[in-house]
């Protein structure tokens, strides 16, 4: 498949930003398949070249490796930034694509942990994280939480309570999980997922338009600077970008866990996606015999 054609499926007009309005559970198969085979092209040999051809379309003959090179990485940053703005757009259609089973998992581990200006959301946001915080004190601290059940005991139970920890610990964990679990069902797996990934895009957006400002910012600064600034005044000089750069880092932070979230989205669907293509297949097989 050509490069031409996965742009087109990824984007509303190739070459430019903007995802294609239409959803296609194929367009990440077939997109991840072709970012895999073309990274896997060895530039350095003939048929490495043959396949960097075969993909992209483009000519090889009177160009260096050397040359190819940086365009093969070119298609590859972009193609990866296309296909974050294809799923941007489409993440509830990709978060359906995968097994409830999973969808309940990755909403449990993607839950944030800042509380959420909307009251819905907060309901099982909350819950989940009181049952992560229970859950790693259980593992990490299993002898102070007993002492804190102990604690909380009448006098006369203060001395029974103690006995068989480890199955009261097992016991404690498994039903805090599942009372998180409970709060995720009643909201809706996939709709947490999107709830929890959406505000974040936003940030996302206003954050790339912001390091775009301040790269400028700092381009004017280098070509205005005075040549006879000694190391004292450069530092006075820049010291007003650095702190929008340090003001920049803290707010990505805050959405330091969005690619991981959407990565773990793409690859447990389109894992999906082709078990279900070859469960069909297999079934297509099985009726022809």
């Amino acid at each position: 498949m050509a490069l031409e054609e996965i742009l087109g499926n990824l984007t509303k007009t190739p070459g430019e930003p903007g995802a294609n309005p239409q959803y296609n559970p194929e367009t990440l198969t077939k997109t991840l398949n072709y970012i895999t085979e073309l990274s896997q092209a060895n530039l350095s040999t003939k048929e490495g070249l043959e396949k960097y051809t075969e993909l992209t379309g483009l000519p090889i003959r009177e160009i260096s490796p050397e040359r190819i090179a940086p365009t093969k990485k070119q298609i590859d940053a972009e193609l990866n930034e296309r296909l974050i703005d294809y799923a941007n757009i489409h993440i509830g259609s990709i978060t359906k694509e995968i097994s409830l089973e999973d969808q309940f998992q990755i909403a449990y581990g993607s839950c944030p942990a800042e509380k959420s200006n909307s009251e819905k959301y907060e309901i099982p946001r909350a819950i989940i994280q009181d049952s992560k915080g229970k859950i790693k004190m259980i593992k990490e601290k299993p002898q102070e939480y007993i002492s804190g059940i102990i604690n909380d005991s009448p006098d006369f139970m203060k001395g029974i309570v103690g006995r068989f920890s480890n199955e009261v610990l097992d016991i404690d964990a498994r039903d805090s999980q599942k009372k998180a679990f409970g709060a995720i069902e009643k909201y809706g797996p996939t709709k947490f997922i999107t709830d929890t990934y959406a505000p974040q895009i936003s940030i996302e957006e206003e954050i790339s338009k912001k390091r775009n400002r301040i790269e400028q910012e700092r381009k004017t600064l280098i070509q205005s600077m005075e040549t006879n600034l000694d190391a004292q005044g450069q530092a006075e000089y820049f010291a007003p970008i650095m702190e929008k750069e340090k003001s920049l880092q803290e707010e990505m932070n805050k959405i330091s866990g969005l690619n991981e979230l959407r990565s773990t989205i793409i690859q447990t669907a389109i894992a999906t996606i082709k078990g279900k293509q070859a469960a069909d297949d297999y079934a297509q097989q099985q009726a022809a015999l």
